[in-house]
Order: structure tokens, then C-alpha cells, then sequence
């Protein structure tokens, strides 16, 4: 899923880029015409062109935030199976030694019947 919402940013950003291109080539011609409706149809166009950039910016950043958020939910669930592994680690040592702790309790019983 990582990996698919990647591939589409990437999409996206090369046509952020075929864009950035075509508004060079239309910033190009509108310094080289002189003021009227050819250059008037130019910025036209070239506005057109940024709106679409910025749209395409706002895709990006949006699937660049929720490849953030899946990550951070991945590590966060890693975190859980780290923090459940040190609960059942720790309460089996709990136990070892109250395995311990009875086993010695025993073998003072033990020897003060064999001392009497």
C-alpha cells in the first residue's frame, strides 16, 4: 500500500515537472511579445498552467502526508509488539524467580528437618 501511494507521488511530481517546463517555455514567449491580445492569450495559459501546478502540489503533499501517517502507524505498532515482548519477557522472569524464590524457601525447610 506504502509502496502504491509512493509510486503516485511520483506521478505526480513528474508532471509537477513536465509543467514547470511548459511555464518556462510560455514565460520565455511572453517576455518576448509585445503587450496585447498574443500576450494577454499567453499569461492565459500560463495561468491555467499554474493552477493546475498548484493542484497537482496539493495531490502531492496530500499522498506524501499519508505515506507519513502510515508510517508513523507502523512504527507505532511495532512499538506495541516491542512493548508486549518486555511484559512476557518480564513475567516470565517474574516467575523464574518466584520459581526460585519457593525452591529456596523449600530447601531451608528441608534442611532444618534434616538438622532436628
Amino acid at each position: 500500500m506504502d509502496a502504491g501511494i509512493n509510486k503516485r507521488g511520483e506521478s505526480v511530481e513528474d508532471k509537477i515537472n513536465k509543467l514547470d517546463v511548459e511555464l518556462c517555455k510560455y514565460r520565455e514567449q511572453i517576455q518576448k511579445t509585445r503587450s496585447g491580445p498574443v500576450q494577454q492569450a499567453l499569461k492565459a495559459c500560463a495561468m491555467r498552467l499554474l493552477k493546475q501546478k498548484k493542484m497537482y502540489e496539493g495531490q502531492r503533499d496530500m499522498l506524501y502526508n499519508q505515506t507519513f501517517n502510515l508510517d508513523q502507524v507502523s512504527f507505532a505498532a511495532e512499538r506495541l509488539k516491542d512493548a508486549q515482548q518486555t511484559v512476557i519477557y518480564a513475567s516470565s522472569s517474574a516467575m523464574s524467580i518466584s520459581v526460585c524464590e519457593q525452591f529456596r524457601v523449600l530447601v531451608t525447610i528441608i534442611s532444618r528437618d534434616a538438622t532436628s
